[in-house]
């Protein structure tokens, strides 16, 4: 479990919108100044969590993210759109001959195999898209803030 302090302030609902502290796990990572591995990200290192603690605007609260919830979400931006890329390609290659007996001419396959990988490629970033903005009205994979610190 990704266990982290931020300070909250701002409240949505069910939600918190917090901002994080630089933790000393920050320090050595070459990607601390543009880091997105906790949620919805700000320009300022600003997310939006769960407020399971009850939290007010000014509290210090602890934030947690499962790893399980991480390496999913992580699994599903980085490794879908890829295997949507691979299927297109690999579907392309097989579907060129069926467009060119049905087109009743030549279809070059290396464009077919292309054409199809980008159009899945981009049709996996669409599905993302609208997965996001229905994972957020539900809650899922966002950090929660667990505990009032102060």
């Amino acid at each position: 479990m990704i266990v982290e302090t931020a300070k909250v302030v701002g409240i949505i609902r069910d939600k918190a919108i917090i901002t994080k502290e630089t933790s000393s796990a920050c320090e050595g990572c070459h990607l601390s100044g543009s880091c997105m591995s906790s949620g919805d990200v700000r320009c300022d290192k600003t997310f939006i969590v769960l407020n399971r603690a009850g939290a007010k605007v000014g509290d210090r609260v602890e934030v947690s993210l499962t790893t399980i919830e991480f390496f999913v979400s992580v699994l599903l931006i980085y490794l879908l759109p890829l295997a949507f890329l691979f299927a297109g390609f690999i579907m392309g290659g097989r579907l060129a001959p069926f467009l060119a007996r049905e087109l009743g001419r030549p279809v070059d396959t290396t464009a077919a195999s292309v054409v199809l990988g980008v159009a899945l490629l981009v049709g996996s970033y669409v599905f993302l898209y609208a997965f996001n903005r229905w994972c957020r009205e539900k809650g899922l994979f966002l950090p929660k803030a667990i505990r009032i610190i102060s």
